[in-house]
């Protein structure tokens, strides 16, 4: 039976969040404002997740995607939300979680800004026997698609390619692609189409990845980002936790003294060694292994710390050794509020420090 329910507002996975007498429930493809009559279509950890079957008021945010496979593809979520809607949505979220998890306020965030479509450099497509596209929203259902508006132009170009028949998987299969100035990199490697290697230039900076390697995704922010980042270092030792294939480490470079990057994915320890040699940064030096085991070994106080976790945050023995470091200031990055809030409870309520500005 549906229940109609007045979206309060949104939360961190994209939910829209709604009060009834039993308790709360996450409504997903709704807007803040909208009453909706909405059914259960799953329950979790003692939380009711629905889906809206009719929008009764909706709002003025709304539109209608700019996308033929919204609603069936699972691929991304908000195109039916205004994008200056979504940017809103977002420092709302993001602020939530400092405050509900975090416990705390938190300076007024910068807003970075790009183009709504075609940024995404980076991107996953799922391979089956039939076709190629992203699985169905909460399923390994595969929805076939020949073109995406949030992917660069040469990930479509790809896209547009007979891909199960090219790769001919017994099962669907994982292709990770991304586009840089002149060639498209993959794992695996597509014969005649794509190559193991590819470069990208932010900030005046030369960046080799190949096709498995995690780098960010969108092309129009990563100026932006790094840019920021590194504002407020100059000079001095810094170190790069989760340091991937050294973006951050290779912005910073030519700013400080010294710089040790810890990483502990193997292939991402060459990538970013090679990254360091591309732009002369011999002040620049890669370490492998986890942050829990390898931060204890460095006994220098850094100036300057840069944190950029997985999406689960950092584990309790990773914030203790983060904490022995004693680095003077600190740069967390992250994909995830909530743990990141989590993190950073622990760094100003019991570590003595202060956060003083945030960007998302």
């Amino acid at each position: 039976m549906p229940l109609t329910l007045k979206i309060e507002k949104m939360v961190y996975g994209g939910y829209g969040l709604a009060r009834t007498g039993s308790g709360v429930v996450f409504v997903r493809d709704v807007l803040p404002g909208e009453v909706v009559d909405a059914e259960i279509e799953s329950t979790a950890n003692g939380s009711r997740y629905a889906y809206p079957q009719k929008v009764l008021e909706s709002s003025p945010a709304r539109r209608e995607p700019r996308c033929r496979y919204s609603g069936e593809c699972g691929g991304c979520d908000w195109l039916y939300i205004d994008y200056s809607e979504q940017l809103r949505c977002k420092k709302e979220i993001f602020e939530d979680c400092f405050r509900r998890i975090g416990k705390q306020e938190i300076p007024e965030p910068q807003l970075f800004h790009s183009p709504e479509f075609a940024y995404r450099i980076r991107a996953q497509i799922k391979v089956g026997e039939k076709g190629a596209g992203f699985f169905r929203k909460k399923t390994n259902s595969l929805v076939n698609i020949s073109d995406c508006p949030l992917l660069s132009d040469p990930l479509n170009i790809l896209l547009k390619n007979d891909l199960a028949g090219i790769l001919k998987p017994e099962k669907t299969l994982n292709l990770k692609v991304i586009s840089g100035e002149k060639r498209t990199a993959s794992f695996p490697v597509l014969k005649g189409l794509t190559f193991d290697k590819t470069e990208i230039r932010a900030g005046g900076n030369l960046f080799e990845v190949n096709g498995n390697s995690f780098f960010q995704s969108n092309q129009f922010l990563l100026e932006q980002m790094g840019l920021w980042a590194i504002n407020d270092a100059e000079g001095g030792r810094c170190i790069d936790l989760y340091g991937g294939v050294g973006f951050f480490s290779v912005m910073l470079g030519k700013k400080i003294d010294s710089l040790i990057l810890v990483e502990s994915q193997r292939e991402n320890i060459r990538e970013a060694s090679r990254n360091f040699a591309l732009n002369g940064l011999s002040n620049c030096k890669a370490i492998h292994g986890e942050v829990e085991n390898v931060a204890g070994s460095i006994t220098s106080e850094p100036d300057f710390l840069i944190i950029d976790p997985p999406r689960p945050g950092l584990t309790s023995k990773a914030r203790e050794a983060v904490f022995a470091l004693r680095p003077k200031k600190i740069l967390y990055i992250s994909c995830n509020p909530s743990t990141q809030a989590r993190d950073a409870q622990y760094f100003t309520k019991q570590c003595g420090y202060k956060i003083c500005k945030v960007a998302l």
